[in-house]
Parts: C-alpha cells; structure tokens; sequence
C-alpha cells in the first residue's frame, strides 16, 4: 500500500510540473524502484528524482562504504559527466575519511537513466 501511495505521489508531482507523456511516466517509475534496490541512502534517491530528468549526458556515483552520492549532467559526453560524478563523490568522501581507497572510494552506478550496476 505506502508503494502504491508513493508510486501516486510520484506520478501526480511528476504529471503537475511537466509533461511527461504516459512513457516517460512508465520509464521513471520503473528507473526508481530499480533504483531503490541500489541507492544505499534515502538522501541518494532523493537525489536520483532530481538526476533523472536532467539533460544528457549525465553519470550517478555512489560510495562504495556509506549512503553518500553525487552527479553530474549536461555534458558533453558520458565519460566526462563519469569522471566529474566520481570527482564529486570522492571529494565528499574526503571531508569525512583521510583518503580514497579501493574501499572508500565511489562507483557509476548510472548513466544517462541506464542503471549499470
């Protein structure tokens, strides 16, 4: 029932501040319950609404180690928008841990609305 609900407040915020045809609706909604079995954080998926309708090319990364996430758009490419989204989520990493390692480091979990992980 509270997917349902959230599923409803998705589309009708969603159907009130754009148009989306009934498609793109599809995708989204789609794209976010994927999405909720890999972003670790609810901030992160918070996060991910705004992503989604972003302009290409676009790239979200998310730490390996917590809930923490960052992403870039409107590049030129996706291997720039993946190498300014790893950038930024490294240097959120770095204001709480002394370095990135293989361990605390970040990953591309998507790019241009394909989940890659």
């Amino acid at each position: 029932m509270i997917k349902v609900i959230g599923l409803l407040t998705v589309f009708i915020g969603l159907a009130s501040c754009s148009s989306l045809s009934q498609a793109d609706l599809e995708g989204y909604s789609k794209s976010l319950e994927k999405g909720k079995t890999i972003l670790k954080s609810n901030i992160a998926v918070e996060k991910f609404k705004k992503y989604y309708n972003a302009p290409n090319h676009k790239a979200f990364a998310q730490s390996k180690i917590n809930g923490a996430g960052a992403y870039s758009t409107n590049m030129t490419n996706s291997e720039f928008a993946v190498e300014s989204a790893l950038e930024k989520c490294h240097l959120r990493l770095l204001k709480k841990y002394k370095e990135i390692t293989e361990r605390v480091s970040c990953e591309i979990v998507n790019i241009d609305n394909q989940w890659v992980k």
